[in-house]
This record gives C-alpha cells, structure tokens and sequence, in this order.
C-alpha cells in the first residue's frame, strides 16, 4: 500500500476500506467498430477523458452491441492515457477500455466516492504504469484507500463541498469574466494602434513627419540591394570553388544576373479599408528580405543546442526558454536556421486554428536557438525603416490577422498556413516615427492589461488549491 494511503488520517469514527468493500469496479472493454455509429442508435459510447465534462460526459458516438455497461450514477474513472480524471454516468451507456466505471454499494452516495477520488487523483495518477502511455489496472483500482465516515455524515460532506465549490465557483466564474474582457481590451489597444486611433494627438504634433509610401520606395531599394550583396557573394563563393580563399575583388562580367531578382508585389487592396493619410498598404514580402520554413529535426538530447518548442510562438510573444534540445554537434549544419533577436516567428501549423500564423517577436535570446518546421521565419529589411515591434502588433490584428485566417487550411485535424500565404499579408504601415509611437502606447496600455492578466492567473491557481485543499479536509473530517 502506498504510504498516502497508510498514513490517511481520519476520526475515530470513521473507517478506512479498500475500494471493493464498497462499490463494484467495472473496468471497461471496447466494442466492435462495426458496432459504433454517430446516428444515436443504441447506448452512448464513452472511451475516456475527451468526452468528459464539468461533472457529466457528453456523447459524440453510439453503440448497438455494448460489450460493458455504466448505469446512471455510476462513477466513470479515466483509467488510461491519462489516468485519473472523473466523472459521473447520467445514463446508462456503453465504456470502452479507457474507462472504469465505479458503482457504488449499500447507501453510499455516488458523489462521496467522485469527490473522494478527485482529492487523489494525481496520487492516482503515479500509480499508473505503463512506457508509450500510462494505465491503470482493475486491481490497483479496487484496492485503493477510501475513508468512510459514518453514513449520518456522508450526505453532509457531500452538501458542504458543493456549497464551498458553488462559491468558488462563482469567484472561478468572476475571475474569467475578467480574463476574457482583458482579451477584448487587448484586440481593441492593437485594432486601435494599426488604424492610427492611438496615435491621433501624436499626429497633431508631428504633421511633418515622411509618409508611408516614400519610406516604401526606400525599403524597396535597400530590399534590391540586400538581394544583390547576398547573390554576389554567393556567385563569388561558387567561383572559388576549388581555391583556396574566395576573391572578394571578383566581380561578374555583366549585370545579368541582377535580373534573377524578383520584384515582390504589392498587396490587392480591394477590399481593404481605406487608411489614413500618410499610411500605406504594404504586402508583407516588400518589408522582409527572406522568409524560411523551420527545420525536421527531432529533440533527442537533454542539453545542447535548442530548437524551439511549437508553444513558444504565441500572439506577440516568443518565450525563448520554451526548448528542447538537439546535439551540440549539429551547429555548424544549421547555421542558416539559428534564431537572431528581431526575428518575427509565426507558427506554420496548429491543431487550434486560431493559433496558426499567429505571430511573435524573438526579443530574449541569449543562447544558440533553431526553430522548427511548424514554425516559419522572417527577417525584415531594415530596424532603422521598419519597427519589428509595430510589424507584430499589425501582423495580428485588423486586416492582416484576418487574411492570414483566411487562408488557414485544415487537414486530418491539423490547421496550416503556407510561406506562401505569409508573404502575401497586407500590412498597413505608417512613418517610422509613428510606428514606434504606436508601439510605446501599445506597450504602455498592456502592460497594465498584462499585470492585471497576471493577478487574474494567480487568483485562478489559488482556487484550483482551495479546491483541493476543501477536498482534503472533507476526507479527513476537518469539514464538517
């Protein structure tokens, strides 16, 4: 017995069993896939945790010939990839091998025993075993610890938990009213920022300032010229092939390869709002000098060169210490993969749609860093023409952000977005003296928006501890 279980303290009163003392386990077993259908014929058919809710699962497939069956109030217990999480039956139905439903005996309330388990269930979850995924056996369950205090007080346990859990969950409910306004906030300083609104008095007292479409032909021209610097020094290194140093004096014999350059175009603005003036309609591929897919590399080491997880690129964020890690070795191969701070990341493919091409800016690196290939990047023309901080704000807000979700695709249950897509991006683009104005108000205001983020967070992990703990005093009778 593990010493949780020895050591679970309880009144003199009460009594400690092993599970099967007081309620049946039923460890369940999946049909036939002939047997399933989408079309509620039969039993409702539950396979583990994904169909479960708050207190109830909610069916997304049928079964016509159950092989093991719940009755209502029977406690569904994940015992498989993960094992742990409950539930309760609210009508018969068909369990496949996932799950184990948990059937009380005599007049033992079925919520006493939900309730029980979930004050255990990261105990329960270290019981599994298991290389590829975790599981939990039949006996591991029936053997389990549970307290029973006497049946004059069960149903009273039960009432004071959910009366203290009715009024967290009002606190829990607040709490997320306050997150989701703090999203809206968030979505409103950006769409505010890339249409000028936050910026208007700063306009009024710099009514001078170059408009957008000069800097544009100037962030063309040092565009050609980045190409040209780059294709010369390459025509020049394939030139020395097979000699000892390369000829940094050797020049082509004509300008024809100059005409390899391709102009990138300029975004279709119909359709699009007008801008104010000054501003200018930008395709994302006329601001950057090179975008690239990440690498295939699989993590195998647990220190050496990171490669960035797919989680560090969120909405104006890269959290650089998101990593994993490949051998040391492989450095000098993936030098033209290394992360550089500035770099705008987007993520390439998501299974949540709303994260695909979201789009964030390296700022924190201080190590050797690659990046995947479910992450692409971009390097911009030019820090002194263009802010990589406005570019992030605009890239997920407005009609950017709506045009990269346009063009998401999703394919067996992965959404995507292509290179291709990202360079067609409309950008709306104002001074470099207004982008970064813009990018101090936007800076200002969440900043706010992020301590009070954060202040929400931590009240939310405090609640989810008085959770617990409430559970740990119902069963060990400090509740009642």
């Amino acid at each position: 017995m593990r010493h949780w279980q020895r050591d679970m303290k309880k009144p003199e009163s009460w009594k400690v069993e092993p599970l099967c003392a007081v309620a049946d386990v039923i460890m369940g077993q999946s049909p036939a896939s002939k047997y399933y259908n989408f079309e509620g014929e039969g039993l409702p058919f539950f396979q583990g945790k994904t169909e479960f809710g708050k207190y109830y699962p909610v069916a997304k497939k049928w079964c016509s010939k159950p092989n093991k069956i719940a009755q209502n109030n029977d406690v569904l217990i994940s015992v498989r990839a993960p094992v742990g999480p409950t539930n309760i039956a609210n009508q018969e139905c068909c369990i496949g091998r996932g799950l184990a439903a948990i059937r009380t005996l005599d007049e033992l309330p079925h919520k006493y025993i939900l309730y029980f388990l979930r004050s255990i269930e990261q105990q329960i979850e270290s019981l599994g075993t298991g290389t590829t995924f975790k599981a939990i056996s039949g006996q591991t369950l029936r053997s389990l610890s549970i307290p029973i205090a006497p049946p004059c007080q069960q149903f009273q346990i039960v009432e004071e938990i959910e009366k203290q859990f009715s009024r967290l969950d009002e606190t829990v409910a607040d709490l997320k009213r306050v997150k989701a306004n703090l999203k809206r906030y968030k979505a409103s300083v950006l769409q505010a920022a890339v249409t000028g609104k936050l910026t208007e008095e700063w306009r009024k007292q710099n009514p001078d300032v170059e408009p957008a479409s000069k800097l544009l032909e100037r962030i063309l021209i040092e565009r050609r010229q980045k190409w040209e610097e780059a294709e010369l020094a390459r025509l020049r290194e394939r030139h020395a092939r097979g000699q000892a140093k390369i000829d940094e004096n050797w020049n082509p014999k004509n300008d024809k390869w100059k005409e390899k350059y391709k102009e990138p175009e300029a975004p279709d603005v119909s359709g699009l709002s007008d801008l104010l003036d000054g501003w200018q309609w930008a395709g994302f591929d006329q601001l950057i000098t090179t975008l690239r897919n990440g690498l295939s590399q699989k993590p195998t080491e647990s220190t050496g060169l990171g490669i960035l997880r797919i989680s560090a690129v969120r909405p104006l964020k890269v959290h650089t210490n998101d990593i994993r890690f490949l051998s040391s070795d492989l450095l000098d191969k993936y030098q033209d993969y290394l992360l550089e701070n500035g770099d705008l990341l987007f993520t390439r493919y998501n299974g949540n749609p709303d994260l695909v091409g979201v789009c964030g800016c390296v700022r924190t690196l201080t190590t050797n860093t690659v990046y995947p290939d479910k992450v692409i990047r971009a390097r911009i023309v030019s820090e002194e023409k263009l802010s990589e901080s406005y570019l992030e704000c605009a890239l997920n807000s407005g009609e950017s952000r709506k045009f990269i979700a346009g063009r998401v695709r999703t394919t067996a249950g992965q959404s995507g977005v292509s290179g291709g897509d990202i360079k067609q991006v409309p950008v709306p683009i104002a001074s470099i003296e207004e982008q970064k104005a813009i990018v101090q108000e936007v800076e200002s205001r969440l900043s706010v928006a992020e301590k009070i983020q954060s202040a929400v967070d931590a009240n939310l992990q405090r609640a989810e501890r008085l959770r617990q703990s409430i559970l740990k005093q119902a069963f060990s009778g400090k509740l009642i």
